[in-house]
């Protein structure tokens, strides 16, 4: 059975963290075995059992020392502090660590996984474009012994959360990469296919590649946007991400 864990966190955003999970076992080929670890960054447990009963494989876990950390300007630390409390849970070799606000789109992304495994310690969806071109946190598969002795937490301004695996891929020579996506190669965006495809649409999100599929999309801005905080034009909504996916993922 291949199997790996899916790290994310999630803050008073029931319907995100719906939406991922329900993503995942819907394009889990029978081979698989996904386990999850979900950390809400606060005491709130109103919508654990909801979570908890998408798989048995869920495990739910509360951190409220990230609370203290304002949901907006805050945000990259209490990214930090979740991921560093939620990575001693792991116990698969690899893991996959990403946002809540996130959705794999193909079973292709399995053979992304098989694919580049075999060649790499690390890889993602998508790397940095500002900073340190790091393997981004939004969605990024890592050897779990390497997350477990690096430390995630952001050093900014010159590293966000969990650029360190990267700086520690690079000074160590370990092999790593992204995959073709859309927030790199912007020539990609006017791409669909999967999910985008169907809905007959472009929705505005950024767009992960593979054998000429789109296999993972990112909403993006997923805690401001689900307050009412931030608003791009030509980008999807919080409210647009969910319509669609609740209707695709039934």
């Amino acid at each position: 059975m291949k199997t790996f864990t899916v790290l994310t966190q999630t803050y008073h955003q029931p319907e995100l963290t719906e939406i991922a999970i329900k993503a995942f076992e819907k394009f889990k080929p029978d081979d698989y075995e996904i386990h999850y670890v979900v950390v809400e960054g606060s005491d709130d447990i109103s919508y654990r059992d909801k979570i908890l009963q998408i798989s048995d494989k869920v495990k739910w876990y509360n951190n409220s020392d990230a609370d203290s950390k304002n949901p907006i300007g805050g945000a990259s630390t209490a990214n930090g502090m979740n991921l560093e409390y939620g990575k001693q849970f792991i116990e698969t070799e690899w893991a996959f660590v990403c946002h809540n606000d996130v959705a794999v789109n193909s079973s292709k992304f399995f053979e992304a996984f098989e694919a580049l495994g075999e060649d790499y310690v690390l890889f993602s969806m998508c790397k940095d474009n500002m900073r340190v071109g790091a393997c981004h946190i939004s969605g990024l598969f890592v050897k779990n012994d390497i997350l477990t002795k690096v430390d995630c937490m952001p050093q900014m301004p010159s590293l966000d959360v969990g650029d360190t695996l990267t700086v520690h891929c690079r000074e160590n020579n370990l092999p790593y990469t992204s995959i073709p996506n859309s927030h790199n190669d912007p020539e990609l965006w006017n791409q669909m296919a999967g999910i985008w495809h169907e809905v007959g649409r472009d929705c505005g999100v950024d767009r992960c590649f593979y054998d000429g599929e789109v296999i993972f999309t990112h909403l993006g801005r997923g805690i401001p946007k689900s307050l009412n905080a931030y608003y791009k034009q030509g980008k999807i909504t919080y409210l647009g991400w969910q319509n669609i996916h609740q209707e695709y993922l039934k």
